[in-house]
């Protein structure tokens, strides 16, 4: 399957051990992660500004991130649907992956763990 992983899922399994760090681990060993530059920058981020994560470990997170995730440059356009606006970027990625038929409600062929979280 393919997967991309909201920025909030990934500081999560980077912070604590718990469901976000278990469904990294899953994703890693039996799916395909994909991520882009947006989503890096937001992580590293986070990661120095507001959890203070020390320079030689981001670049280590950053070498994680590239080595167990597959870059894509999307091209296409930058939606503006998402209440937050960062969420847009996500959503951009997920749109490389749809289904020509929009009207059937599980028209991704990927999975946003963030969007399918918040449908519950």
């Amino acid at each position: 399957m393919k997967i991309i992983l909201d920025t909030n899922v990934i500081l999560s399994s980077f912070i604590t051990t718990g469901l976000s760090s278990r469904v990294l681990d899953i994703c890693i060993d039996q799916h395909h992660l994909y991520i882009s530059e947006f989503i890096i920058d937001e992580v590293t981020e986070k990661l120095k500004n507001k959890f203070k994560i020390p320079q030689k470990a981001l670049k280590r997170i950053k070498n994680f991130l590239n080595n167990n995730f597959i870059f894509i440059n999307p091209l296409n356009e930058l939606p503006s649907i998402c209440k937050d606006k960062d969420d847009n970027n996500i959503l951009q990625l997920t749109e490389l992956f749809s289904d020509p038929c929009p009207h059937n409600p599980f028209f991704r062929k990927i999975l946003c763990f963030y969007t399918v979280i918040q449908s519950f």
